[in-house]
């Protein structure tokens, strides 16, 4: 079904109209191969009081099986828009053909978090080159287009086939992403934009983006503990949460301390002995403010005695069937080139330095993404 605006919607269950939109797999090659990219509308409530199409992508995973699983989300805006999802690339609807499904899963970034050597670094980049490989087989040429400067060329040429001057456009999380490059490639054809969640710019050093997530998560511990400390009823009554968590790594084995014996005491709640890297680890999983609870209650439990639930929260977790093309377009965009060992433990040096307790460890899971593809 046409409307006039250069797109051929039909309906396709939940409220929602979809559509293809064909481009070309590299916007450099406009004559090149072509890929599909998924749309679908939500329309508003009342047409004639619509202010015209609002473009939203929502983040990493699919765009329209968010909204279809949870529409809810996203149904106020259709109050005043027709709400028109677009995928990024390697993205799609249930049973799309757009939607590129990995067959080997991406390894747990926690791999390297818990483990040191040089070994454990070649083992997880094999196994995350891997990953890669089986993303660029179920993607075949379209794989050379999982980047954000493609999306920005596609949500271009879904503004001109909507007829519209201008793009309105809501981005969260991956979504701001792709939102940032179009306004930086497309200045003059941006109209109201939201981003949301957005992560920090490609073009910044890897440095100074490893020392600023490194330093977010000092803050985030910082303001943890005073949760923690004004809410009642914490876990951790009097105890100060940071003071906790030193006293934690002060007895956890460590290259400082490699006679550290954390786990050995309490009969009954032994899970061995617990390094000063799987206690980094499990705090840094525990620091989304919806986990502070949680984070809480395994602290307090450790510090009497009790590191199994600390043990699990470290935990490698379980991999999946199947991964999908996140990680390999957030490595495009924004780590093209991994530093070697070597050179990435001086640069843990220094973010040792600037945040010595939990933030350090997070260089190696922004690393972790991108080793070995």
């Amino acid at each position: 079904m046409g409307d006039g605006s250069g797109v051929v919607w039909r309906d396709c269950g939940d409220g929602l109209q979809c559509a293809k939109l064909s481009v070309p797999v590299d916007w450099a090659v406009p004559r090149g191969p072509r890929t599909e990219v998924d749309v679908a509308r939500m329309s508003a409530r009342d047409p004639a009081r619509s202010l015209g199409p609002l473009v939203v992508n929502i983040g990493e995973d699919s765009t329209v099986q968010g909204v279809r699983a949870r529409p809810d989300t996203v149904s106020e805006l259709a109050r005043w828009f027709d709400v028109v999802f677009v995928e990024g690339r390697g993205f799609g609807d249930r049973g799309s053909a757009a939607m590129v499904r990995c067959s080997v899963p991406p390894p747990d970034p926690r791999r390297i978090q818990l483990v040191s050597g040089p070994a454990a670094w070649r083992a997880y980049a094999r196994d995350n080159a891997a990953y890669d490989r089986s993303c660029r087989v179920a993607a075949g040429p379209a794989y050379a287009g999982f980047t954000s400067w493609q999306v920005a060329h596609d949500l271009d040429a879904l503004r001109a086939a909507l007829g519209q001057d201008r793009l309105r456009y809501f981005g969260s999380a991956y979504g701001a992403v792709y939102g940032r490059a179009y306004a930086e490639l497309f200045p003059r054809r941006v109209g109201r934009m939201y981003l949301e969640g957005l992560p920090d710019h490609p073009g910044t050093g890897l440095g100074r983006r490893l020392i600023a997530h490194a330093r977010a998560a000092e803050r985030r511990l910082s303001a943890f503990g005073d949760w923690c400390a004004n809410q009642p009823g914490c876990p951790l009554a009097d105890d100060d949460a940071v003071a906790v968590l030193d006293d934690l790594l002060e007895r956890a084995p460590s290259a400082a301390n490699p006679s550290g014996r954390l786990g050995q005491a309490g009969p009954g709640h032994g899970v061995g002995v617990v390094s000063g890297y799987q206690v980094v680890a499990a705090v840094l999983a525990g620091l989304t403010p919806q986990r502070w609870p949680e984070l809480a209650r395994v602290l307090a439990a450790a510090e009497a005695g009790d590191l199994r639930a600390l043990a699990a929260m470290a935990s490698v977790s379980r991999p999946a069937e199947s991964g999908t093309v996140a990680r390999s377009t957030w490595c495009h965009d924004f780590m093209p080139v991994v530093p070697g060992y070597r050179r990435f433990l001086a640069m843990e040096s220094r973010l040792r330095a600037v945040a010595p307790r939990v933030g350090w460890l997070t260089g190696r899971h922004e690393l972790a993404r991108c080793l070995g593809l």
